[in-house]
């Protein structure tokens, strides 16, 4: 298969991934709790144990990245998904439950963007090349939810959600496995010491900022609205256009290009810090807008610093150390920001964000702007 026959195939897997192990989750949510007799927050708790588990796991599945390559660590992990979905679908308790969703954050650390960026940067050796694949399989995968939630959301109400996850699991293993089992090979890495420098301790809490905050607005932004007086069908309106704006904010990733990889992420966790002040003061669909925007360049954004600040040897080691202290951060934020929303109020907590987001800012400008580039 020819690398760009890659990225189409690519950004198929890509979606019903992120469709069925990250979108679906919420939509089960509720029927898994009323069949297993528990509550909601507990069932939730699993989704933090998929985070957690991602977490740990990144680190050794970039290295393993390096060393054997994505096809065979993503078709890997495409088998593991497939597999922790049968034993979700035959969950009897939350043991099992726990358990299932412990192998999917691995599951996920093993197949969604973090792995398929790795392979696009082994692929094309071109920048101009390498922006291209990546905003395609990421304009495509953008519309997972769109496609995947009504689909999940009609199987559970027709089969119920045991049946529905067993036909998740049946495409995971059918198509998804298949498209990673044909990926073309990329270049091995030799086991040699990671050229990432010290630096990537602070890029990894910079971006941890921006997977905080952004995951933490993902989850109480509806909450908020409702809270402030809109109905819930317009809450959930405001917050689907997070997902829209993110794909047309991926669409104008190539006029910023004129600028350094400082100066872009910069402007854009500025535009995001400023969106949360207008979220936490009621213009809310105005920060909606402007945050999905900035969201969509910022994932494309990490793949570019980390490639150009230490090369393509060893990207899928340092992109791993980098992704792991955002995934473990990220099971914490949907309860920190719903505990500041409730003892504090909504501006303070998203003022907070903002902030959080402005400090993240500062820190990558000095830290990247005087440095050279590795190419």
């Amino acid at each position: 298969m020819s690398p760009v026959r890659a990225v189409v195939a690519l950004a198929i897997a890509e979606t019903a991934s992120w469709g069925i192990l990250h979108y679906g989750f919420g939509i089960l949510l509720a029927p898994i709790a009323k069949d297993l007799g528990t509550s909601e927050v507990v069932v939730a708790g699993a989704y933090s144990i998929a985070l957690l588990a991602g977490g740990l796991a990144a680190a050794p599945i970039g290295r393993a990245l390096d060393r054997h390559g994505a096809r065979a660590v993503m078709t890997a992990g495409a088998c593991a998904a497939t597999v922790a979905l049968l034993l979700l679908a035959g969950a009897r308790g939350v043991a099992t439950l726990y358990l299932a969703w412990a192998i999917i954050g691995v599951a996920q650390a093993a197949v969604l963007y973090e792995p398929a960026f790795a392979a696009i940067t082994s692929w094309f050796e071109s920048d101009r090349d390498r922006l291209r694949a990546i905003v395609g399989v990421t304009l495509v995968a953008g519309f997972a939810s769109t496609i995947f939630g009504p689909l999940i959301a009609r199987a559970t109400s027709a089969f119920g959600w045991r049946l529905t996850v067993v036909a998740m699991a049946a495409m995971v293993l059918l198509v998804v496995t298949p498209i990673h089992a044909s990926l073309p090979a990329t270049r091995a890495t030799p086991r040699a010491r990671s050229t990432a420098h010290d630096d990537v301790r602070m890029l990894s809490w910079v971006f941890a900022a921006h997977a905080f905050a952004s995951t933490g607005l993902a989850v109480q932004l509806v909450a908020h609205l409702v809270e402030t007086g809109a109905s819930i069908t317009r809450a959930a309106a405001i917050a689907g256009t997070l997902g829209v704006a993110q794909v047309a904010g991926r669409l104008t990733a190539s006029a910023m290009r004129t600028m350094s990889a400082a100066a872009r992420m910069t402007v854009l966790l500025g535009a995001q810090s400023v969106a949360l002040v207008a979220i936490g003061s009621g213009a809310a669909l105005f920060g909606v807008v402007v945050f999905g925007l900035s969201n969509g360049l910022v994932t494309i954004e990490r793949v570019t610093i980390v490639a150009e600040r230490y090369g393509r040897d060893h990207y899928g080691e340092n992109s791993g150390r980098i992704a792991r202290v955002g995934l473990i951060v990220r099971a914490a934020a949907p309860f920190v920001l719903g505990w500041a929303r409730a003892h504090f109020g909504a501006k303070v907590a998203f003022s907070s964000l903002a902030l959080l987001l402005a400090l993240a800012a500062g820190a990558l400008n000095l830290e990247l702007a005087p440095q050279r580039t590795v190419r």
